[in-house]
């Protein structure tokens, strides 16, 4: 090999060594900001494998904020779409066809707290006057307040992901991959749970069925003490 091949070969090496340590640099410089999103991640399985205890430091600990950043971004979004839902409910219930029976069965609205209650008043008796005087026959009735509960806002749990120990925690492409294929199915688990949370029709309907159901219950009774008296 001629001294010119050597001198060539060694400014390539030297290049490439170069190259590698401007990408370290950098991504010691600005590892908090380099991971920021799913794409973040799958480019990190291919970056700088087998790198020192410093970068593996440093990936490690953009990776567990990373982490740490995700759930509290669900949280958030959590916590808006509780609201969005709470809002939409009560619309619902107040104006929208699919509740109509129960404004028919007088039923009224509230937000109460975290959710909606619905409730109406029942009555289990009746007067029966003659005249300006009550009948022998007639019972008092019994006034009794009859409520749905509806749930808005959404908490499928802990979201926080446990912090790895960026000091034991070896950074390897297949650790990265890990994590994002859980934030995968974390996003994806998330949006089918809050679309099952967020259906209140058939919760709605049990719950006025059953009221329906102590209604006629007291009704029967009070009629039966009735024709005893």
């Amino acid at each position: 090999m001629s001294n010119n091949g050597v001198a060539q070969y060694i400014q390539a090496q030297e290049k490439e060594l170069e190259e590698k340590q401007k990408k370290a640099d950098e991504l010691l410089s600005h590892m908090n900001l380099l991971v920021t999103n799913n794409n973040d991640l799958a480019a990190l399985q291919t970056l700088l494998q087998g790198s020192s205890q410093a970068i593996n430091l440093a990936a490690n600990s953009a990776v567990s904020k990373y982490l740490d950043d995700y759930a509290k971004k669900l949280q958030k979004d959590n916590e808006e779409r509780s609201n969005q839902l709470q809002k939409t409910l009560l619309e619902a219930l107040t104006n929208g066809d699919e509740y109509k029976y129960l404004r028919e069965a007088g039923y009224g609205f509230r937000v109460d707290g975290e959710g909606i209650s619905a409730y109406r008043q029942i009555y289990s008796g009746e007067i029966e006057i003659d005249g300006s005087a009550m009948k022998s026959t007639s019972y008092s009735p019994d006034l009794e307040y009859q409520y749905i509960r509806m749930e808005t806002k959404f908490n499928p749990g802990n979201l926080s992901v446990d912090m790895m120990n960026p000091n034991a925690t070896r950074f390897n492409a297949e650790m990265v991959l890990g994590v994002k294929n859980y934030i995968d199915n974390l996003q994806k688990n998330v949006e089918q749970m809050f679309a099952q949370f967020s259906n209140k029709t058939n919760e709605i309907k049990e719950e006025y069925a059953q009221n329906e159901e102590i209604e006629d219950y007291q009704k029967n009774c009070m009629k039966r003490v009735k024709k005893t008296t």
